[in-house]
C-alpha cells in the first residue's frame, strides 16, 4: 500500500507503542556469510528501527547485542510493557565458528534503544533463569512473548519449543511451566482475556490455552 515503510532489511517481529504512536521493527540481518565462497561471517547486528506508527516514517534505531561479548544477536520476538522493551534473542554464532555456543535470552531496553538488564536467561549470563520442563528436555530458546494476566496482576508468558513458561513481573521469576500437548515448533503467542493463542510452526495448528496459565 501507499504507507509501506522502505529500507529495512529483513523485519521479523513488531510491537506497537499505542501511547506513542510508535511502531518498533525487528530488523534482522541473520549472521550471513559475505560472500558465497567465504565462510567469513558479516557481524551486522540487528537492529530495532522505530517509526511512525501513522505515517511509517523511521524516527530512530539501534543495535541488539547478544551478550557481555557483544556477539551479535539474532531477533526473536519484541514486547512493550509500561516504558520498557523486551527483546527476545538468540545469540548464535554462524554454524563455520563450532567453538562458540549458543544462547537465548530476553534483554531489556529503554525507548531510547539504551540497554536496561536481563530479564531472564538460558545460560547464565544473568538475570532470572529459564528453568528446563521436569518432564521433556528441550534445547531453551524463546521464540514469543506475551503479558498474561493472573489475578489482576501481569504476568509474562515466553514460549520455547514445546512449553510456556510463566514468569513474575519484574524480576522474571519461574512461576509455572505449562507442557503443550502435541506441541512441535512452538512460535508466537496472543492473548485475548484469559485466551492464550499459541502458533505451532512445525505442528502447522494454533493451540488455544483457556485458564491453563493460571
Amino acid at each position: 500500500g501507499p504507507n509501506q515503510s522502505s529500507g529495512l532489511s529483513s523485519p521479523v517481529s513488531l510491537a506497537l507503542d499505542a501511547d506513542a504512536d510508535e511502531l518498533y521493527v525487528a530488523d534482522s540481518y541473520g549472521q550471513r556469510r559475505k560472500s558465497e565462497v567465504s565462510d567469513e561471517v558479516d557481524n551486522q547486528p540487528d537492529m530495532v528501527t522505530v517509526l511512525d506508527a501513522k505515517t511509517l516514517q523511521r524516527r530512530r534505531s539501534f543495535a541488539i547485542r547478544g551478550d557481555l561479548t557483544m556477539q551479535p544477536a539474532t531477533i526473536k520476538a519484541l514486547l512493550i510493557l509500561g516504558d520498557e522493551l523486551f527483546v527476545a534473542i538468540d545469540s548464535a554464532p554462524y554454524r563455520a565458528i563450532p567453538q562458540l555456543t549458543t544462547t537465548s535470552s530476553v534483554h531489556v531496553y529503554n525507548k531510547s534503544g539504551i540497554f536496561v538488564r536481563v530479564f531472564v536467561d538460558c545460560n547464565e549470563l544473568g538475570g532470572a533463569q529459564l528453568k528446563r520442563s521436569p518432564v521433556a528436555r528441550e534445547a531453551l530458546h524463546v521464540h514469543g512473548l506475551a503479558v498474561y494476566p493472573i489475578h489482576g496482576v501481569d504476568h509474562m508468558l515466553v514460549v520455547s519449543a514445546t512449553h510456556v513458561h510463566v514468569l513474575m513481573l519484574p524480576d522474571g521469576l519461574p512461576r509455572q511451566i505449562v507442557p503443550i500437548s502435541g506441541a512441535v515448533g512452538l512460535r508466537g503467542l496472543c492473548v485475548h482475556n484469559d485466551r492464550v493463542y499459541v502458533s505451532d510452526t512445525i505442528g502447522n495448528c494454533i493451540h488455544v490455552l483457556e485458564g491453563d496459565c493460571s
